[in-house]
């Protein structure tokens, strides 16, 4: 598998476009496969038909997942496990009055106009949950039996409203998962600009990386290029791209700002000494961007821009750590 870093803002021409709603990639990492939406990677077991069906996914789908590589698989942040919900004291009895059934139990609230609307008993009140979380509670198995108990309206209104659990990795409807042959590119975007509070992370789905067909001429392959998918092989600089950046967390809520690099189109990041004689004498007086170590790590590394490292006399130049073949002339 290839990885490219792409420093500039990505093309979302042709079938290029940003996973929403219920969109999905389904991916393979070691031996466990991820469901990939909204910005983060949820695990899901392929055994697991109580939760593969309600999602509509297939066995089959999980198990011939393509495979991730560790570039994106480390960028992603891990959301929580698509697994049966465990709900806590499942079976016993609800501590608030009035509780219909036990604690585990999936309720279903007929509507004069719109949808039926589901929730779950928990030890304090009721959460209101998705039809997909409903069907693979139901799949599960609960305490209250095969079917969800039925509750009017107005006995719902008097109980108690709870936030037990965190069903923030379910749909609200069956995932719509990219067909990889057709997509085979899958891309983690990062997006923040000096002075903003938080980052915007995206994922980008299509047939090809995310790069006008008129600039892949300007698409440059590493010299240690190994398609190991553990850094990078080929770099991209695009429309707004920054080459003078400060190391800020992965996190899209980072506020950190760490070291200063600056990269080279030929994919090399540079360290640079954050005295101002440095940057006054490489011409950086402007605000360095911020940017994930999770990216910059990707590219091959540089010495230090320092006056220190610039004073310091060799007897050899250094090994090179990311060696490769000498290309025969043509």
């Amino acid at each position: 598998m290839t990885v490219t870093v792409i420093d500039g803002t990505p093309d979302l021409s042709g079938r290029r476009h940003v996973l929403s709603g219920s969109d999905a990639v389904v991916l393979r990492y070691g031996n466990d496969t991820w469901v990939i939406r909204q910005g983060r990677r949820s695990r899901i077991d392929a055994a697991n038909r109580a939760v593969l069906l309600p999602l509509g996914l297939t066995p089959e789908q999980v198990k011939q997942a393509s495979p991730m590589s560790r570039a994106l698989y480390d960028a992603l942040p891990v959301g929580p496990e698509l697994a049966v919900p465990k709900v806590p004291d499942a079976g016993k009895p609800a501590n608030f009055p009035g509780a219909p059934a036990p604690v585990g139990a999936v309720l279903v609230t007929p509507q004069i106009s719109g949808p039926q609307q589901y929730s779950v008993v928990l030890p304090d009140g009721v959460q209101t949950i998705s039809p997909i979380v409903a069907q693979i509670l139901q799949n599960a198995g609960t305490p209250a039996g095969s079917m969800p108990v039925v509750v009017a309206p107005a006995t719902l209104a008097r109980m108690p409203v709870v936030h037990g659990l965190d069903l923030s990795a379910y749909p609200d409807s069956p995932l719509n998962v990219v067909n990889m042959k057709e997509n085979p590119a899958t891309c983690w975007w990062w997006e923040k600009t000096a002075g903003e509070e938080r980052a915007r992370t995206q994922v980008v789905s299509g047939p090809t990386v995310p790069i006008a067909t008129s600039d892949t001429n300007k698409v440059v392959s590493l010299v240690k290029a190994d398609n190991t998918g553990r850094e990078a092989d080929r770099v991209y600089y695009g429309p707004n791209y920054a080459n003078f950046v400060v190391v800020t967390g992965n996190d899209p809520a980072a506020s950190t700002a760490e070291s200063l690099w600056l990269l080279s189109k030929s994919g090399v990041r540079f360290g640079v000494d954050n005295s101002r004689e440095a940057r006054t004498a490489l011409g950086l007086t402007s605000t360095p961007s911020p940017a994930p170590w999770v990216a910059l790590r990707l590219l091959a590394p540089g010495p230090m821009l320092s006056r220190a490292d610039a004073l310091v006399r060799h007897d050899t130049l250094p090994t090179d750590t990311n060696p490769a073949e000498l290309a025969v002339p043509k």
